[in-house]
C-alpha cells in the first residue's frame, strides 16, 4: 500500500512465466498503472516502505532460490 494505491511486484503470468512487472492499483478509479519493473523477474517477495519513503523488496529468485534484496523509489 502506497499513497492509497496497492502495489504488486513480480509474480506469474500465463504459462507460469516468472515476471518482473510492478503495477499499482488505484481503487478510487478502479485502474492499474504499470511502474518501473524490477531489475529481474521474481516469483514472489515481500516489500515495505522505509522511513525515507523508498521501498525495499526481498525475494528468492525465479526458477531456484537466490537471495535478492532491492531498494528503490517510486517514480
Amino acid at each position: 500500500h502506497h499513497d492509497d494505491f496497492a502495489v504488486v511486484m513480480g509474480g506469474l503470468t500465463t504459462g507460469e512465466k516468472v515476471i518482473k512487472n510492478v503495477s499499482s492499483y488505484d481503487p478510487t478509479t478502479n485502474t492499474w498503472t504499470d511502474l518501473t519493473p524490477l531489475p529481474a523477474a521474481r516469483l514472489s517477495g515481500v516489500a515495505d516502505l522505509l522511513p525515507d519513503g523508498s521501498v525495499i523488496f526481498a525475494t528468492g529468485g525465479g526458477g531456484g532460490f537466490n537471495d535478492t534484496t532491492w531498494i528503490g523509489e517510486f517514480d
